[in-house]
């Protein structure tokens, strides 16, 4: 690999590896946040299956109680969402950058043997053109 495609290289790689570390730190959010109004519907459920006749005020405190939980939940849970769709869209300029480089990283590649073969080659004619020389000299002595 060129030297001078390296640090840059190297550079996106660690930006793609942020933003998916990112990524994963916001799935593990929208997840806990997914189990919490899960669990918060199954207590409301099971208190009202459990609550007779005495307890309607109660539940009914309850049930306010829960369902502006539920609510707050539900608000942050959509405020990921919002931000995981940011950053996968992010990841994925990341990852249009990183294969850009990797294109031109090719380029640079294919170039430089390239201009390895043509040295070569020029080394393989001046070789020849000496040799050819030595047999020229050598025939008329």
């Amino acid at each position: 690999m060129s030297a001078r495609f390296q640090a840059i290289h190297d550079l996106a790689t660690a930006q793609v590896d942020a933003v998916r570390r990112e990524l994963g730190k916001q799935e593990f959010q929208r997840a806990q946040l997914s189990v919490g109004i899960a669990d918060t519907e199954a207590g409301m459920i099971a208190a009202g299956d459990a609550a007779g006749p005495a307890l309607r005020e109660q539940f009914s405190l309850f049930w306010q109680a829960r369902q502006g939980q539920l609510t707050k939940l539900r608000h942050d849970l959509h405020t990921v969402d919002a931000g995981i769709a940011k950053t996968r869209e992010a990841l994925r300029e990341a990852h249009r950058r990183l294969a850009a480089l990797d294109a031109l990283r090719e380029r640079d590649r294919i170039e430089a043997n390239r201009q390895e073969q043509r040295a070569e080659q020029r080394r393989n004619d001046e070789f020849a053109a000496i040799r050819r020389q030595m047999t020229v000299e050598g025939s008329a002595a």
